[in-house]
């Protein structure tokens, strides 16, 4: 248990360092998985190099810098290496590993069914301790690829044979073969269309009696409305632009009369205020003359 707890606080830490130096971290990654790929032999720290990288990235990615080559590189082993008992718990553990990592995208690993079913088919039959995470990463993986259409052939008959041969596994084969059952009744055959039968396309030249030069001819029909149409929508779409190009020049006409009309009335207002202003201005002018001139004719 302590040393659970080791990896995940190394895991946490690792997770860590991957927010704060992506490039670098990811970098150290693709060199160790090299190393990995040089050896071919994976050990504990290896092991908890691909579990912490199932927990660090997204494995969902159709492509990533990381991910991808340590799929890759599962693959590769499960396909290297056959079931032995040196080494099931590894297998086991590698396959758990990849129904992890493809726990959302839910792509097919076919070396992991192999290797299973391999592991399942052992002869001399390892003990049920050992092969009972072969049987739960089978069940897991047919849970996960349940809906796909290749589900009968992926499963049976070997993965099913095989669980159906072990001792004390008769839930876990129930449980498959149903599902197997299951998956033969959704599937639906291919067959031809419900419609009545079309006429194979002719290739025969159609001669026009009343052919005309000038005019286009469109063998397809609906071709031929269509361009129609689109013709149509044209002209009239010119035919509205030109009308608002004059309702637009006729209200620009009407607004430059009425502002003329405007412009002229307030010069004429204009012209008379100035005009009483300045009778009123020569009245007083004329008056203040004869007061002065009176007042001097009597000094």
């Amino acid at each position: 248990k302590q040393s659970f707890a080791v990896i995940e606080t190394l895991i946490r830490h690792l997770h860590s360092l991957s927010r704060t130096y992506p490039g670098t971290i990811g970098k150290a990654f693709r060199t160790h998985m090299s190393a990995m790929h040089e050896s071919g032999v994976f050990n504990a720290g290896d092991l908890v190099i691909l579990t912490a990288i199932s927990s660090i990235y997204p494995t969902s990615d159709h492509f990533h810098q990381v991910v991808t080559p340590a799929i890759t590189l599962m693959g590769r082993w499960l396909e290297m290496n056959a079931p032995a008992p040196a080494n099931l718990a590894t297998g086991a553990f590698i396959v758990a590993l990849c129904i992890k990592y493809q726990s959302l995208s839910k792509r097919y690993i076919p070396e992991a069914v192999r290797y299973t079913v391999k592991a399942l088919q052992l002869r001399p039959q390892p003990s049920e301790k050992d092969l009972q995470p072969h049987v739960n990463n089978l069940l897991a993986m047919a849970e996960l690829w349940s809906a796909k259409t290749a589900f009968g052939q992926i499963f049976s008959p070997a993965a099913l044979s095989a669980l159906q041969a072990l001792k004390g596994q008769k839930k876990s084969s129930q449980h498959l073969s149903i599902m197997l059952s299951q998956a033969r009744l959704r599937r639906r055959p291919l067959e031809l269309h419900h419609h009545r039968p079309l006429p194979i396309r002719t290739s025969i030249p159609k001669f026009e009696e009343n052919f005309n030069p000038d005019k286009h001819y469109d063998p397809d029909r609906e071709r031929a409305d269509a361009a129609k149409l689109k013709k149509e929508y044209k002209r009239e779409r010119k035919g509205a632009v030109r009308e608002l190009r004059k309702d637009a020049n006729f209200i620009a006409r009407e607004q430059l009369r009425e502002k003329k009309e405007r412009d002229a009335e307030y010069e004429k207002k204009y012209k008379r205020l100035v005009a009483e202003i300045q009778g009123e201005e020569g009245h007083e002018a004329k008056q203040y003359e004869r007061e002065k001139r009176m007042r001097k004719s009597k000094r």
